[in-house]
């Protein structure tokens, strides 16, 4: 867990003063919790247990592929994968996933991702009347049968950012529209290449609402219910995708668990599958990342060496991220400041209303929350700022699970 203990901010055992001593800590530095990661595998494993049908837990890897942090979460019930590119299908490959339990979404496969998936047994999602002649086309090629099931956009509003909503209607870019696919789903069990298991729906990210969560889980009932006699015999899958929410702003109420997430699909009977395929509430709260002051100015603006090169969230959604430093600090002596990074960028920033002390030295630790997700993923080399090194701590003991780029390293793609 991460959280102040006697006034010092920690990881797990381990206080992040002494941690960037012992590594002479100069760049910032992503750190995470490995009982974190433990404690939300085993929420969400508690809310399966509580449920009729049987129950699947798939880690949505785009949200994070470091190899470590994935091994963690299987070694605590983590069973399956989720994955949207080539790159995330070799990993899955090479940390020893059950090839059934591996499953391919995305709404622009290429051909030699889905040869790699249809050799490799994977479940493939279906997002398109394009994509299901691809994977058709594909099977037949290799003479060998691909189970399927149809990602479906149900136009329901998850309640969260634009960029964030994957199953809005037809302006969406993902999934099947509801007037299609029982048309799909005929054509694919008319097809002797292809076996439909089921269906499967991701509203979006970030969702704190489960309104639309449970209108979804009604819905996807009703679908799979009109098109049972499509599908390949003994089967009926319902991937249910992620997208909960946690709880960036700290606030003591107000964002559903993950046991109230799965109560939501109570609706699904001893016969169904239902897969889970979280990311964000998973590893999100399990990091932080640390760096340093380098200066106050105009009075309020806080520069950092953290920067959108580290956590580029605040800048593409407008997303919240708790800023700190690794001490505890009294509101009486606090004030409101922006911080920002170095990037040559107006856009570069963190967050724009923090409360921290008044006064500030430079090369102080300051501390961005919440960054197991989507954040070193997203990282980059822009203005040639290398992506950072990453930690694990397990109690008062940490190791390196990522070094930082080298020169060498973002050199070395060049010609």
């Amino acid at each position: 867990m991460i959280e102040f203990k006697k006034e010092s901010l920690c990881v797990e055992d381990l206080s992040l003063e002494n941690f960037a001593a012992q590594i002479n800590l100069e760049d910032p530095v992503f750190v995470y919790s490995e009982n974190s990661l433990r404690s939300n595998v085993k929420s969400y494993l508690s809310g399966l247990d509580a449920l009729k049908s049987m129950t699947q837990l798939n880690f949505s890897m785009k949200s994070n592929f470091n190899p470590a942090v994935i091994k963690v979460l299987k070694s605590a019930g983590v069973t399956g994968l989720t994955t949207v590119s080539g790159g995330e299908l070799d990993l899955a490959a090479k940390l020893e996933f059950n090839s059934d339990k591996v499953i391919f979404n995305g709404n622009g496969k290429c051909d030699g991702e889905v040869r790699t998936a249809i050799e490799r047994g994977h479940i493939i999602n279906v997002d398109s009347w394009f994509d299901y002649v691809r994977i058709s086309s594909t099977s037949r090629a290799l003479n060998q049968k691909c189970q399927v099931l149809i990602r479906i956009n149900p136009n329901i509003d998850p309640k969260v950012h634009q960029y964030n909503t994957t199953a809005s209607g037809k302006a969406c870019k993902f999934g099947v529209i509801q007037e299609e696919i029982s048309s799909l789903a005929r054509k694919i069990f008319e097809d002797e290449n292809l076996s439909l298991l089921g269906i499967h729906c991701h509203l979006g990210s970030t969702i704190n609402d489960l309104e639309p969560i449970r209108q979804c889980s009604t819905t996807l009932k009703i679908i799979m219910e009109s098109i049972a006699h499509f599908l390949e015999p003994g089967r009926k899958v319902v991937n249910v995708g992620g997208g909960l929410a946690i709880n960036y702003e700290k606030q003591a109420h107000g964002y559903p668990t993950p046991q109230e997430y799965t109560e939501c699909f109570t609706n699904f009977g001893r016969d169904y599958l239902i897969i889970f395929e979280p990311g964000r509430s998973l590893v999100g709260n399990s990091a932080v990342c640390v760096g340093r002051s380098l200066g106050v100015k105009n009075d309020n603006i806080l520069v950092t060496n953290m920067s959108m090169t580290e956590c580029i969230r605040p800048a593409l959604y407008q997303a919240f991220h708790l800023v700190t430093l690794t001490k505890k600090t009294s509101k009486a002596d606090s004030k409101v400041f922006k911080v920002v990074g170095p990037v040559c960028e107006s856009a570069d920033f963190l967050n724009k209303a923090a409360e921290l002390p008044s006064t500030i030295e430079n090369n102080q630790l300051v501390v961005l929350w919440d960054v197991g997700a989507y954040c070193h993923v997203l990282s980059s080399n822009y203005n040639m700022r290398p992506r950072r090194a990453e930690y694990l701590v397990t109690g008062s003991q940490f190791r390196q699970i990522r070094r930082q780029d080298t020169f060498e390293d973002m050199m070395s793609t060049f010609c």
